[in-house]
């Protein structure tokens, strides 16, 4: 699942709202700085987020945690309306043979002057939606917790 989540190119496969996705520049082995914007349902604008991207990895625990920034090659768009991710991310943590403990985080801003409560519910649908869709790339998912 961790190479799933962290395999930019491979993205297009699972995440159908995704319209653009790439990396800005490579801030170190650890570290990059990415755009990635997500189409929205009419009549909203689409969303897209300037985000730092950190992961790390050892035998027991993978995360991927991102934050947005700003960089000069990725200033706002026209008729795009620019989110903030302020803490987001994926924790995996192996607790067992056969067993993953997996965390998504978000917490962010999608922008706009009226995010209204059925923007923010088809948010945490998404968020379900893609962890239905990665665990099809050959991990099971049993349990999925919303807090």
């Amino acid at each position: 699942m961790y190479n799933a989540l962290h395999d930019a190119a491979y993205r297009r496969v699972w995440d159908k709202e995704m319209v653009e996705s790439r990396e800005v520049c490579v801030i170190d082995s650890n570290n990059d700085i990415g755009y990635y914007q997500v189409k929205t349902p009419s009549p909203m604008r689409n969303r897209d987020f300037v985000t730092q991207r950190s992961w790390r990895h050892d035998n027991s625990q993978y995360m991927i945690m991102n934050h947005s920034v700003y960089h000069k090659k990725e200033p706002p768009r026209k008729n795009i309306i620019r989110g903030t991710s302020y803490y987001t991310g994926y924790v995996m943590e192996v607790i067992g043979p056969q067993a993953t403990r997996f965390t998504y985080i978000s917490q962010s801003n999608p922008g706009g002057e009226h995010v209204s409560y059925p923007f923010i519910v088809g948010i945490y649908y998404c968020a379900y939606s893609h962890l239905v869709k990665v665990s099809a790339t050959g991990t099971s998912l049993k349990f999925i917790y919303f807090i």
